[in-house]
């Protein structure tokens, strides 16, 4: 068994059309091709940061933690689950008043983040 703390983890910041946000590499990197899984945890602190609507070529899992807001029509805040198949269209994601932090966990690393029009 592998565990990752906290100050462990890689952070970095992150920055998309309509945010900005710090991401924790636990395991694998984001914006990086590699084999294996990928766990982060990713914090946008600030309300109406927004990630677009948009899918990945993996499935994977979300789980927020800290802070709310909206993930598509659905209001959410800790602890709520989240889970889309590859190819499956979700979101937008939208940082509510305190912002919103969540992780993602994908059994293997992602070909890319394909924005919908």
């Amino acid at each position: 068994m592998q565990i990752v703390t906290f100050e462990e983890a890689d952070s970095m910041p992150s920055k998309g059309e309509g945010y900005t946000s710090t991401v924790h590499n636990y395991y694998g990197r984001v914006k990086s091709m590699h084999v294996g899984p990928q766990a982060f945890l990713v914090h946008m602190p600030d309300e109406g940061s927004t990630i677009r609507p948009h899918f990945h070529d993996v499935d994977q899992f979300q789980v927020v933690v800290g802070g709310g807001g909206r993930m598509g029509p659905e209001a959410i805040g800790p602890v709520a689950f989240h889970y889309a198949d590859a190819y499956t269209p979700y979101g937008p994601i939208i940082g509510g008043r305190d912002g919103i932090e969540f992780f993602t966990i994908r059994a293997q690393c992602v070909g890319g983040f394909f924005p919908m029009p």
